[in-house]
């Protein structure tokens, strides 16, 4: 249809203020986030993620939008996994046969 001229409200001062997504923020999508971090601690790949989340919600996603997700829970990991260990965790062990007997009186 022609050219058309875009006006984008920036200056040198940082005044301007993005609408949809703020600055410095990395969350597009809190519930979005949690599928991702859900479906890469059941073990699937980057790859594999990306596909699931494209077919269910219809939103493109690339290696570095899930690794910067996937990030975001290192220092939780690190700190779970260097914690200190109790020195005995008791385990109880269960297991039981259950028989159906039909009885018959005479």
């Amino acid at each position: 249809m022609g050219q058309v001229e875009i006006a984008t409200p920036r200056d040198r001062s940082g005044t301007f203020d993005p609408e949809l997504v703020g600055k410095r923020e990395r969350v597009l999508n809190d519930e979005l986030d949690r599928k991702i971090l859900g479906l890469y601690g059941l073990g699937l790949s980057y790859a594999d993620i990306s596909t699931h989340i494209r077919e269910i919600y219809g939103v493109e996603t690339n290696d570095a939008v899930i690794n910067a997700v996937t990030n975001t829970v290192i220092e939780d990991l690190r700190a779970w996994q260097t914690r200190a260990l109790e020195p005995v965790y008791p385990i109880v062990w269960m297991d039981a046969a259950f028989f159906k007997i039909k009885h018959q009186e005479r």
